[in-house]
């Protein structure tokens, strides 16, 4: 079982084959390397079988392990020494929310919240990357210091030479943004 298997079963599209993967992480018990390796794979699952794996994740509190800290943090680029479970479920929540709902996606990108607008960004870009490229323009002519950032960031993550030009002319006088 290496981490080959579980790629491919993930990336394809037969239900089975995720069942198989949901079933495996469920069992995993205090093999934590196993857990890892299902879960630093889910990012580049199928975009339902995605879903049904953070679900899982979810439904099952598996919050509490360590592996699931160390993988929200690198599918979403932050840099986290550790996180709680309730930071990390809080997380969860609000990704599936934005992933469901492009009303709620839509209010989060108007509002004044970054983490929601960098979790609706996210959202966007995992449906369709090029098309988050205009969201992330828009929230660049914001006031707000914290939605520029999130702007950037976002287009950084992306690696789409569309929005590294977009990314490059983007000039901003606070220091921590242009960082």
């Amino acid at each position: 079982m290496g981490t080959h298997v579980v790629r491919g079963l993930l990336m394809s599209s037969r239900e089975s084959g995720w069942e198989l993967i949901e079933k495996t992480l469920l069992a995993a018990q205090r093999q934590e390397g196993l857990r890892q390796a299902i879960l630093e794979t889910i990012d580049i699952a199928h975009p339902t079988a995605y879903r049904r794996m953070l679900r899982l994740v979810q439904e099952h509190d598996l919050a509490r392990f360590s592996a699931v800290a160390r993988a929200v943090n690198v599918w979403f680029g932050f840099a986290w020494d550790s996180a709680s479970v309730k930071v990390i479920n809080g997380i969860i929540e609000a990704v599936l929310t934005m992933l469901d709902d492009e009303a709620a996606r839509r209010k989060a990108l108007a509002d004044s919240d970054a983490e929601s607008a960098f979790f609706a960004l996210w959202a966007a870009a995992f449906e369709d990357a090029p098309a988050s490229i205009p969201l992330a323009e828009r929230l660049l002519k914001r006031n707000a210091e914290e939605m520029r950032f999130v702007a950037i960031t976002h287009l950084g993550h992306l690696g789409l030479d569309e929005a590294q030009a977009v990314h490059w002319i983007a000039s901003d006088n606070n220091l921590r943004v242009a960082l």
